[in-house]
């Protein structure tokens, strides 16, 4: 649990292989409790390192997992509604 633009949040983090590449998946979103609203909206946000390139090439994450937490940590607090915007 965790808060998303001043609402209850979730959050899921998953790491695992794809192909023997290590793939992290990580994704926040708020808890529906009410309708959303511009003042109140749906908040949905995903990570993803490694995988599949358009090419077909599969590849390992480019973060380690420290730095990959670090980035989304940074980003999930980052998130908040802009002042003067409703």
């Amino acid at each position: 649990k965790l808060t998303l633009g001043g609402r209850p949040a979730e959050e899921a983090l998953d790491e695992g292989k794809e192909h023997g590449k290590i793939i992290r998946n990580f994704t926040a979103e708020t808890i529906v409790d009410q309708p959303s609203s511009l003042e109140r909206p749906r908040i949905h946000i995903e990570m993803t390192m490694g995988g599949q390139l358009p090419s077909g090439e599969y590849v390992d994450s480019s973060l380690s997992r420290s730095d990959a937490l670090a980035w989304w940590n940074a980003i999930i607090k980052s998130v908040r509604p802009r002042p003067g915007a409703f």
